[in-house]
């Protein structure tokens, strides 16, 4: 996170979706040396030659690791951060049904 201060009209999950939005978009450039055009996913396989999207499961064990190391949160429990990153993925625009399922497949999981 480049800051932990929120504006006044700023939700933490808010603060964090566009932190991590912005994250994703450096990671691609570095990946890929370029911007992600329109067809690109936000989440992708940093391990491919071509721009290929995550699982909604990878996403939220991503999505997770990134809440417990963020400047701007504090976790106790992979449990409580886990919920928090299912809010920062349908903020993302990723569907209720693709979160839940998400959770549901993950059960309790390891964080890479």
């Amino acid at each position: 996170m480049q800051s932990n201060v929120l504006r006044d009209d700023e939700s933490i999950v808010d603060a964090f979706a566009t932190a991590m939005f912005d994250r994703q978009l450096e990671r691609f450039h570095g990946r890929f040396g370029r911007v992600p055009d329109g067809d690109d996913p936000v989440f992708f396989q940093p391990q491919r030659e071509t721009p290929e999207p995550m699982s909604p499961q990878e996403i939220l064990a991503h999505v997770t690791g990134d809440a417990l190391s963020s400047e701007l949160l504090e976790f106790e429990t992979i449990e409580a951060a886990r919920s928090f990153a299912i809010l920062v993925l349908l903020r993302l625009g990723l569907s209720a049904m693709e979160a839940e399922d998400a959770r549901s497949r993950s059960g309790r999981f390891a964080v890479h």
